[in-house]
């Protein structure tokens, strides 16, 4: 079962651009962290970019690394779109792993 979150329009609005940053490596991930972790909607996308940061280090694989470092640029910029626009889907294949770091628990969670 898939976790499901809402937010209101104003944490959306407050947090588009920290939660963009949060997919621009680690550096981005920690200072958007730090800065609106107060903010559920820049928490949610912190813990799907968490998921393609941890995944990094596979990369110095020969050829499977190559392929995974091209899926998480391309994973990256979907998180980013995904932020600027207000939505909260996963990124590919990886988001569900980011639901594991329970920086944000679900709704029936509360």
């Amino acid at each position: 079962m898939k976790p499901e979150f809402t937010f209101t329009v104003a944490e959306i609005d407050e947090g588009k651009l920290m939660a963009a940053l949060s997919y621009f490596t680690f550096i981005g991930f920690i200072i958007s962290y730090a800065a609106r972790r107060k903010n559920r909607f820049v928490c949610y996308h912190a813990q799907q970019s968490m998921a393609l940061i941890i995944m990094t280090p596979l990369i110095i694989i020969p050829i499977l690394g190559w392929i995974l470092a091209i899926s998480i640029i391309i994973f990256s910029i979907i998180g980013t779109l995904n932020a600027f626009s207000g939505r909260t889907k996963p990124v590919p294949v990886f988001g569900s792993l980011g639901y594991r770091f329970e920086l944000l628990l679900p709704d029936h969670g509360k």
